[in-house]
């Protein structure tokens, strides 16, 4: 599910009580839920796209904003929500994932400013919108690609897990930030020679699955190229090198074994 407006108009990651009625031409007749992303310019309606930059140069009316509830904040949360109960109804459970992309380095309006960010950050408001085990799965298969990841920092996820993730009802919801230097110059906002390969990353995952699926006895082996991302000091990083050895020693213990394999 992919929303068709854009978060600087109003933000479904937000509560609808999170309004800054510092930017409201008159009196808002609605409550108001004081949050640290509020005080900062990041509530329902952000105040300040960048530190400092402020997004409107005059203030909004109480229908303006009542309006971007209405006709976009609402109907996307019954959807979503639509959507989650059909699937905990046909299945007994429901593994929600709500993607964002983030900065490579925090800004002034971040509890990280200025601090270099991993390759992804998987949240769940510390344990309180999924189970472990779905928040661990996620985080080890993103590792055995060697990618650096951070649990709940500088993320720990916000209205939308906080709103539908809740475990003992079998309801499992995570947020993933993806940092954008994988893919693109932040600079130029181009892409960069990083987005063919989280894109080959998928298409292989896809394979490895058909494979298995098609021929069990299968067995498929997978080692990196040498020009891989993600990079450390020098390419490929050490998890990405202790792959490719792992699956030449595997390939080399079983040659005169009957097994099949796809390298």
């Amino acid at each position: 599910m992919v929303a068709d407006f854009p978060r600087t108009y109003i933000d479904p990651n937000r509560s609808k009580l999170e309004v800054d009625i510092s930017m409201i031409n008159g009196r808002w007749p609605h409550d108001v839920h004081v949050t640290k992303k509020l005080d900062v310019g990041m509530g329902l309606i952000r105040k300040y796209i960048l530190p400092n930059a402020p997004m409107y140069s005059k203030k909004l009316t109480v229908f303006e904003v009542e309006n971007r509830i209405k006709n976009y904040w609402s109907p996307y949360h019954q959807s979503l929500q639509t959507l989650l109960e059909e699937k905990l109804s046909e299945f007994g459970s429901i593994f929600y994932i709500n993607w964002h992309s983030m900065k490579s380095k925090g800004n002034q309006m971040n509890i990280d400013s200025g601090k270099k960010r991993p390759d992804f950050v998987v949240s769940d408001q510390d344990g309180e919108t999924s189970s472990r085990e779905f928040r661990d799965l996620i985080t080890k298969s993103l590792m055995e690609k060697g990618y650096e990841v951070a649990i709940n920092y500088p993320y720990k996820g916000a209205e939308l897990i906080k709103r539908y993730g809740a475990p003992s009802k079998n309801c499992n919801a995570i947020q993933i930030e993806m940092n954008r230097r994988l893919y693109l110059d932040e600079n130029s906002v181009s892409k960069n020679d990083g987005f063919l390969v989280l894109k080959d990353d998928k298409q292989l995952n896809e394979i490895e699955s058909l494979i298995s699926i098609s021929n069990p006895n299968c067995k498929v082996l997978s080692i990196p190229a040498w020009d891989i991302s993600p990079y450390d000091n020098s390419s490929p990083n050490k998890v990405l090198n202790g792959q490719r050895i792992s699956t030449l020693s595997v390939s080399y213990t079983h040659l005169t074994l009957p097994t099949k394999r796809i390298v």
